[in-house]
C-alpha cells in the first residue's frame, strides 16, 4: 500500500475504517477490509504575492475537472474465478467514481476491497478503501474507485489518461485472500505512451535513479503553506520508499515537539511518480505558532531506501539521506507592522 504522511495518513486510514464499518451491513465485508489495513542547496525561488493574504481561498478545490472519455471497456482482472471490469467513470461532488461489473464466477462468496493504492497519470494517489460483496455465480455493478478532486487538483492532473488501482478478493468459505497486484484502466480515447502533467521544477537531486525538485511555487492546502516537492522514481524494477521532514527555517533548527517537524512519506513504484507537501505554516486558532515574518530558507532532510514490491521497509537500514537548503527571493509574509 503507498505510505503518504505517516502520522495523519495513519489517522485517515483509521477514519475510513470507522466511516466503512458503520455502513456497510456485512461483518464479512468489515472482516476483509481490516486484513486489507493490515496487510543539497539550490537557485532561490520566487514567490507569489497571493500568499501573503490569510484570506486566501484555496485555489486548488475550485479547478476544473474534465471528463471527456469514459475508460476502456476490457477486463483488468480475470482470474480466480473473478472478473472486474470497468465500465464508467465520472467526476462530480468533487469526486472522481470508477463504476465496475463485477462477476463471481466460483461457487462460494466472495469480498472485493479496493483502493489498495493506485495511480493516476503516473502520479501516486489516495483511493479510499471500497468494498462489495457477491454469492456464488453473482454479478454486480458497483462503485469500487473513488478519488477526492483534491487528490487530483495538488498533483496538477485535470483530466484522466489512465488509472492504476488493485484489489484485494477475499474467499470466504476457503478462508484465502488474492492480492491482483496493480491494474491498469485506459481511457479510451488514449492512443499510446502516458500523459504526465508537467510543473514548473527546481531539479535538487538526481542521483541512484531518484529525481527530487521543489515546486517553483509555495501552494496553500486548506489552511497550510507548504513547499511541494515533486520525486520520480526512474528505477523500472524497484519501489522508492521516501521520507522528509522540515528540519529548520531561516537558519533556525526547529524543535523536535514543534508541528512542522513532522515526518512524511510516499512509496512510489517502478517509474512513477509522487508529491509530498512540506508544511512551512498551518493557520489554526488551535495551535499555539505565530506566523513567521519572512519566510527566507528552508531545510529539509530526506531519506529514501529502492525496495522490491514485497520487501519489507527499513528506513534506518542501507537508507541514503539528503539534507537540502531552499532560498526565497521573496518572502511569503509581510513582514509585522510597527
Amino acid at each position: 500500500m503507498y505510505m503518504r504522511k505517516s502520522g495523519t495518513y495513519l489517522i485517515g486510514i483509521l477514519i475510513i475504517i470507522f466511516c466503512f464499518t458503520a455502513c456497510v451491513s456485512s461483518s464479512r465485508q468489515t472482516e476483509a477490509l481490516e486484513r486489507a489495513v493490515e496487510e543539497k542547496s539550490v537557485p532561490a525561488i520566487s514567490q507569489k504575492e497571493a500568499f501573503e493574504s490569510e484570506n486566501q481561498t484555496d485555489v486548488l478545490l475550485q479547478a476544473e475537472f474534465k471528463v471527456e472519455e469514459g475508460p476502456l471497456e476490457e477486463a483488468i482482472v480475470d482470474e480466480e474465478g473473478v472478473k472486474i471490469t470497468p465500465i464508467d467513470w465520472s467526476f462530480a461532488d468533487g469526486r472522481l467514481t470508477v463504476l465496475y461489473q463485477v462477476e463471481n464466477q466460483t461457487e462460494q462468496s466472495i469480498v472485493i476491497v479496493s483502493g489498495m493504492g493506485g495511480c493516476v497519470n503516473g502520479w501516486v494517489i489516495h483511493m479510499g478503501m471500497n468494498s462489495v460483496e457477491l454469492g456464488a455465480g453473482e454479478t454486480k455493478e458497483v462503485i469500487l474507485t473513488q478519488i477526492e478532486g483534491y487528490e487530483l487538483n495538488r498533483c496538477g492532473i485535470s483530466q484522466i489518461h489512465n488509472i492504476e488501482t488493485s484489489f484485494m478478493i477475499d474467499f470466504l468459505s476457503d478462508h484465502v485472500s488474492y492480492h491482483t497486484g496493480m491494474r491498469e484502466i485506459k481511457e479510451k480515447s488514449l492512443v499510446s505512451g502516458e500523459k504526465i502533467q508537467q510543473f514548473s521544477e527546481n531539479t535538487i537531486y538526481r542521483k541512484n535513479g531518484l529525481i527530487i525538485s521543489a515546486g517553483s511555487e509555495l501552494k496553500e492546502r486548506t489552511g497550510a503553506i507548504v513547499q511541494p516537492l515533486y520525486i520520480e522514481n526512474e528505477d523500472r524494477n524497484k519501489w522508492v520508499f521516501v521520507n522528509s521532514r522540515l528540519s529548520a527555517m531561516n537558519g533556525e533548527r526547529l524543535k523536535e515537539n514543534n508541528i512542522l517537524n513532522l515526518e512524511d512519506s510516499i512509496k512510489i513504484p517502478p517509474g512513477r511518480k509522487g508529491l509530498i507537501d512540506c508544511i512551512l505554516y498551518i493557520k489554526s486558532e488551535n495551535l499555539d505558532q505565530q506566523p513567521p515574518r519572512n519566510i527566507e530558507q528552508i531545510e529539509i532532510e530526506v531519506s529514501y531506501v529502492f525496495v522490491g514490491k514485497d520487501e519489507k521497509i527499513d528506513v534506518q537500514k542501507g537508507a541514503s539521506k539528503e539534507t537540502f537548503v531552499i532560498t526565497y527571493e521573496s518572502t511569503l509574509f509581510h513582514k509585522a507592522e510597527n
